[in-house]
């Protein structure tokens, strides 16, 4: 489950925005913690995954920022695969769109 193939919840969007608002102003602390809520309610969010990692950079936890984005490598490539497995599918059933190909009946 990605956050391109799942909506975020309201909520996530709402923190997430507070915090990219926040660590404009060079509030890391504060925009930290609503990214680390964002990733609460959508552990596979690799946008605050990536937001965090650089809060976490700028505060100067260094060993914690990479590890986050270490996720966000995870999280990309995860995607990056996902995205590859499907246009294979697709190709397989000579479609070009994500709608499966219309079963047949079996011959009698």
């Amino acid at each position: 489950m990605t956050s391109e193939e799942h909506p975020a919840p309201p909520a996530y969007s709402e923190w997430y925005q507070q915090g990219t608002e926040l660590a404009r102003k060079g509030r890391w602390s504060e925009a930290l913690v609503l990214y680390e809520r964002c990733l609460q309610v959508n552990p596979d969010g690799v946008e605050a995954w990536h937001e965090k990692a650089v809060a976490l950079n700028r505060l100067g936890r260094h060993e914690e920022a990479l590890e986050a984005f270490e996720r966000v490598i995870d999280l990309r490539v995860k995607r990056e695969l996902a995205d590859c497995g499907g246009m294979n599918l697709l190709g397989r059933w000579g479609r070009r769109t994500r709608k499966p190909p219309p079963q047949t009946p079996p011959s009698k």
